[in-house]
């Protein structure tokens, strides 16, 4: 490979590597060591298994509708555990039970998640996605098993009631196992509980058939008094244990007033958003778990709930007795057609980055030729295709460059040779020379400059597009989002790097003609860990590149 594509390559994996190395300083599993002391003191607070619930401040259940300022006009928040005394029981809290007591699961099946359900709280406590599984093989779960809150918890004022709220048993209305079929495409699960101060609490999850959405109705009401404008949050807690990585973002994202968010809180800290929320959750690399509000002036709180875990919550407005407050729940893969069917632009979901603008096309042009093809392991070598096309003119322009350089490269060595002692004379003279050839050196490396956040997207793209991970290609490449198990392509595509240097223009500087020998070693050894579609580019990429260069070389010669 020639000098002025090494350079660029260097710089290139340069700005990769500062990249990666910011991105786990700050959001990698490093941090988890510090979050925990962190988290010391707040885990000592009351909660619902460990979790640590909103101050009163944030979310509070009142009897009349909240003011602009967040606080209420009345003195008396509704404490759904505090009973009148003329209805209150025995033992005064109503029949809340420990969730080891009396739990009931729900089975549920959509074709393509495993969803189950409890009457402890009328909660999320497992979400698989049966058709992906992780690299060791198991099946993909969104919900952690970490002890906090779980999908579909609520939290009101006081960590009092939310911990009575979601540790009672719900009564189940439906099938405690559903499968659904083109034949039966919907199903409902309704939860309801009755406290004995009269506050009643329902739950209806609507699933659908081969969809990763479900839609959600929660109903406040309260015998003998209106619970209209009082307020409550439910979130998604944690993601899943099993689908982390230190490379890709995971955290809390919300679409606010147009913009998208994703910024982790601090530690034991937390942070609000407020305004037009069309949709707020929780992003990994491949997956998503977010809600989406039908009342979308409201609030939005992330916080970090516990050890590696964090949470997105949102805030909800009682409409009063019997009517129901609606939201859509979508926790599934982070698929751009999927995305895009739940509306409110929710394919924003998926983002990549500074170089989000180049990226979008690249996995657009990626996603129709493989409709084409019907294997991305082609579509990624036409697209490879189409960027050496597009950047034709360039390369051709820098081969030609330098092969001029290649032809005063003896009357360079003289120079050099001369003015060894007096680098100022030396730069006088190279340059006097660059003119008398109307040689310009750093004609041939900018071509390979602009070509350097083309490479980034789509290695961007190759990373964080779900599509690849498991997509066949040939051979032994079963799947184009992990590395190459038998190195082959890395070693293939190192061994293309030697053959592009050898008909490029060698250095005149000793140390820096050793050091190209090594730079084929280097990104060989660098390569080995990408994935394999990345290498399968870079290799294709390499190859082309020779036959170009090889044709300049007859040009000149001709």
């Amino acid at each position: 490979m020639d000098r002025n594509t090494i350079i660029a390559l260097v710089l290139s994996f340069l700005v990769l590597a500062v990249w990666n190395i910011w991105y786990s300083a700050r959001y990698g599993e490093v941090m988890e060591v510090n979050r925990l002391q962190a988290l010391e003191e707040a885990e000592k607070k009351p909660s619902v298994d460990g979790a640590v619930s909103l101050p009163e401040k944030e979310i509070k259940l009142f009897d009349a509708k909240e003011s602009g300022d967040g606080r209420s006009v009345e003195l008396r928040p509704i404490d759904p555990t505090a009973a009148p005394p003329a209805k209150r029981g025995k033992d005064g809290i109503g029949r809340s039970v420990s969730s080891l007591e009396g739990e009931r699961l729900v089975m549920v099946d959509t074709g393509s998640t495993e969803i189950t359900l409890s009457n402890v709280g009328g909660v999320i406590k497992s979400w698989k996605l049966t058709g992906y599984k992780n690299d060791e093989g198991e099946t993909i779960e969104l919900v952690t098993q970490k002890p906090i809150l779980k999908p579909l918890s609520l939290e009101f004022a006081s960590p009092e009631a939310t911990e009575k709220i979601n540790s009672s048993i719900f009564e189940i209305m439906g099938s405690r196992k559903i499968t659904l079929t083109e034949s039966r495409p919907t199903a409902t699960v309704a939860f309801t509980h009755t406290l004995d101060t009269g506050f009643k609490l329902d739950k209806r999850i609507t699933f659908h058939y081969q969809s990763y959405a479900v839609d959600i109705e929660i109903v406040l009401s309260h015998a003998g008094s209106s619970v209209a404008g009082s307020t409550f949050a439910v979130g998604w807690y944690g993601f899943g244990d099993n689908i982390s990585s230190i490379y890709s973002y995971n955290g809390p994202v919300i679409m606010v007033d147009g913009e998208r968010v994703a910024e982790k809180p601090d530690d034991d800290e937390k942070e609000t958003y407020e305004g037009k929320i069309e949709w707020a959750g929780l992003s990994n690399k491949y997956y998503t778990a977010a809600f989406f509000p039908e009342e979308m002036n409201t609030k939005v709180t992330t916080r970090l709930a516990t050890e590696g875990a964090y949470s997105t919550s949102l805030r909800i407005a009682s409409a009063g007795n019997g009517k129901p407050i609606r939201l859509a729940l979508y926790a599934g893969p982070k698929i751009v057609k999927d995305l895009k069917d739940q509306g409110r632009g929710f394919q924003r979901m998926i983002n990549y980055g500074w170089l989000d603008i180049i990226a979008k096309p690249i996995y657009t042009v990626l996603i129709w030729i493989y409709g084409i093809t019907g294997n991305f392991g082609w579509a990624i070598v036409i697209i490879t295709i189409l960027v050496k096309v597009i950047f034709f003119p360039l390369t051709q322009k820098s081969f030609r460059s330098m092969n001029k350089i290649r032809k005063i490269q003896p009357q360079m060595k003289i120079l050099q040779d001369r003015y060894k002692n007096d680098k100022t004379k030396m730069n006088e003279e190279l340059i006097a020379l660059y003119k008398k050839h109307k040689v310009n050196p750093m004609s041939g490396c900018f071509p390979m400059l602009l070509q350097i956040p083309v490479f980034i997207a789509l290695y961007k793209v190759l990373l964080d597009s779900i599509e690849l991970k498991g997509a066949d290609f040939i051979f032994w490449l079963h799947d184009l989002s992990a590395k190459d198990p038998y190195y082959i392509t890395p070693v293939v595509m190192g061994a293309s790097m030697f053959l592009q240097m050898k008909l490029s223009p060698q250095a005149t500087d000793p140390m820096q003609k050793n050091l190209m020998l090594f730079m084929p070693v280097i990104f060989t050894v660098m390569f080995v860990n990408f994935p394999s579609g990345l290498v399968v580019y870079w290799l294709v990429n390499n190859l082309l590149s020779i036959a170009q260069q090889h044709y300049v070389n007859k040009e000149k010669e001709a």
